[in-house]
């Protein structure tokens, strides 16, 4: 079990598109095997394309699902098998408000694994769904560090795609990409700004209301 999990993870980061580039030597494992890791380590190449084949059906049942049932909320509830944003209802519902803020969450944080599988169209897809209706002018409060990490992190990374300034995906250029999501990121960060910059007290708030 504890092998078939590493090799899970394994998988999961080492992409075909990595895989086959120039560059590859210079990412650090477990990115890429040593040649000392290749000759003793303990899994197979066999072992690891069948992980990164199950890594890959288990991201796009995932990501089709959310898009069939869930789109443009948040996030898919699996058991009702419905779209799912913050709970208006309840403010203090911290379980679903930390980390919803009504912006296609799944949406965005999917952006680098369409790329990284290599699914040209579908990243092209999945970027102008974000350019043309994600916004942060939302009545929500949410988690500074879960929109930090997830949206700017994933707004910021998407705009390194594709502007080709991240050479280990592959060519993944838009021909009309003007920097929208970079945009969208500064004006995220910005409404967030306010819990890094209390200057009297010097205390991170844990929310931020958008």
């Amino acid at each position: 079990m504890h092998k078939l999990l590493y090799i899970s993870l394994l998988a999961a980061v080492w992409t075909r598109g990595c895989c086959n580039h120039e560059n590859y030597k210079k990412i650090p494992y477990p990115f890429f095997e040593s040649d000392l890791q290749k000759q003793y380590g303990k899994i197979t190449k066999e072992e690891l394309k069948i992980a990164q084949e199950q890594v890959e059906n288990m991201f796009w049942f995932g990501y089709g699902n959310y898009m069939k049932h869930a789109y443009p909320l948040d996030e898919l509830d699996p058991i009702h098998c419905k779209g799912r944003g913050p709970d208006y209802e309840n403010p203090e519902n911290i379980n679903i408000n930390d980390a919803l803020g009504a912006y296609s969450l799944t949406l965005v944080d999917s952006l680098t694994s369409l790329a990284i599988f290599g699914n040209k169209t579908a990243f092209h897809q999945a970027v102008q769904l974000v350019i043309n209706n994600v916004h942060f002018e939302n009545d929500v409060t949410v988690q500074v560090f879960e929109a930090t990490i997830r949206v700017i992190g994933s707004l910021l990374s998407t705009h390194l795609v594709l502007t080709n300034e991240n050479p280990y995906i592959g060519e993944m250029t838009m021909n009309d990409y003007d920097g929208e999501l970079l945009t969208m990121t500064h004006d995220l960060a910005n409404r967030l700004l306010v819990a890094f910059a209390n200057t009297d007290t010097r205390k991170k708030f844990k929310t931020k209301l958008l």
